[in-house]
C-alpha cells in the first residue's frame, strides 16, 4: 500500500491533553493504518515529558521523532506559542529509522560519526536524512562535515537546529519515547523514495517549492517537511505550489539544513523543504 501520512495539531494549555489529541487526531486521518513512524514538533512552552508521554500512549509502539521550537509549521495554521503537532505516517515499503543522541552538544563531531556508523547498518537503499540538533550548544556545522565526510551513500541532508528558549537553555529533542536537551535527533528515509530537497535564502521565496513542484510535475507529494528561520509568511503560496491537501509539518529554526553543491551546510534565515515522493509500485 502508498504512503499516507495525516497531520494532527492541538493548542491546549495542557501538555498532556494537547499530546494525546494531536497524536489522536493524526492517528484517525490514516484510515486504520497503524504508523510506521511519527513525528512531533511542539512549542517551547510545553511540559515536554508529559506532552511526550501522552503521544506514546495514544500511538503505542510507534518510534517518535521531534523537536520544541519556538514556533511550530503546519497546514493547518498553527500559531506560534502553546502548539503540539504530530504527523502519523504510515507506509508498506518506505521504511524510516529514528535515532537520538544525547549527548550531542558535549562533542559534534563524535555524535556525527556515531550517527553516520548507524546510518551506513542501514543498508543500501537509504534516501534522505532529517536532523534536528540544538543549535545553541554543539557545533552544527562540524555535524555536518563529519557526516559528509563519514556517509558512504550520498542523501540529501536536511532539517533545522532549533535554540532553546534563552541562550543558556538546551534545546528539547524528542525520539525513542524520550526528552532530552542539547541533543541532536534524525529521521532516516529508506526504500522505494525521492526524497526532494530545496532551499530558499529568504523565507518569502517560494523558488524552493518550485524546484520540488518541478522534480515530479504530474504528482502531489506524499508529505512535505518546513523548516524555516522567521514566521511562516509564505503559507499560502507553499500550500498551492505541492498541494493544498498535501500532508505538512515543520518547526521554526536558528539555523537550515539543506544542501549545497552536494555538501550538506547550515544556513541563515532561509527557507528548508523536504518532500517524499513514493515510487510507483
Amino acid at each position: 500500500m502508498s504512503t499516507i501520512a495525516h497531520v494532527g495539531t492541538s493548542h491546549a494549555a495542557d501538555s498532556a491533553r494537547a499530546g494525546a489529541d494531536a497524536a489522536r487526531i493524526a492517528l484517525a486521518g490514516l484510515a486504520g493504518r497503524t504508523p510506521s513512524v511519527a513525528l512531533v514538533f511542539a512549542s517551547a512552552d510545553h511540559d515536554h515529558e508529559a506532552l511526550v508521554s501522552a503521544i506514546g500512549d495514544t500511538i503505542p509502539g510507534v518510534p517518535l521523532v521531534g523537536c520544541a521550537g519556538p514556533g511550530v509549521i503546519a497546514r493547518t495554521g498553527a500559531p506560534l506559542t502553546r502548539t503540539a503537532a504530530v504527523m502519523a505516517i504510515a507506509s508498506d515499503r518506505v521504511r524510516f529509522e529514528t535515532f537520538l543522541v544525547d549527548d550531542y552538544a558535549a562533542d559534534p563531531a563524535r555524535a556525527g560519526r556515531a550517527l553516520a556508523a548507524q546510518i551506513n547498518a542501514a543498508g543500501p537503499d537509504v534516501r534522505g536524512l532529517c536532523l534536528l540538533p540544538d543549535a545553541g550548544f554543539g557545533d552544527c556545522r562540524a555535524l555536518l562535515d563529519v557526516l559528509h565526510d563519514r556517509l558512504e551513500v550520498p542523501m540529501p541532508v536536511v532539517g533545522g537546529a532549533v535554540a532553546g528558549v534563552t541562550a543558556s537553555e538546551s534545546a528539547v529533542q524528542y525520539g525513542r519515547g524520550r526528552v532530552v536537551r542539547g541533543g541532536l535527533a534524525a529521521l532516516l528515509i529508506a526504500g522505494p523514495v525521492d526524497v526532494e530537497v530545496a532551499v530558499s535564502p529568504d523565507v518569502r521565496d517560494t523558488r524552493g517549492a518550485e524546484r520540488v513542484r518541478d522534480s515530479h510535475p504530474s504528482l502531489a507529494p506524499d508529505l512535505v517537511l518546513q523548516f524555516t528561520g522567521a514566521p511562516d509568511p509564505v503559507a499560502v503560496a507553499l500550500r498551492e505550489l505541492l498541494g493544498a491537501e498535501t500532508p505538512w509539518i515543520g518547526v521554526r529554526s536558528s539555523g537550515e539544513i539543506a544542501p549545497v553543491a552536494g555538501q550538506p551546510h547550515l544556513h541563515s534565515e532561509a527557507l528548508a523543504l523536504c518532500a517524499l515522493y513514493e515510487h510507483a509500485a
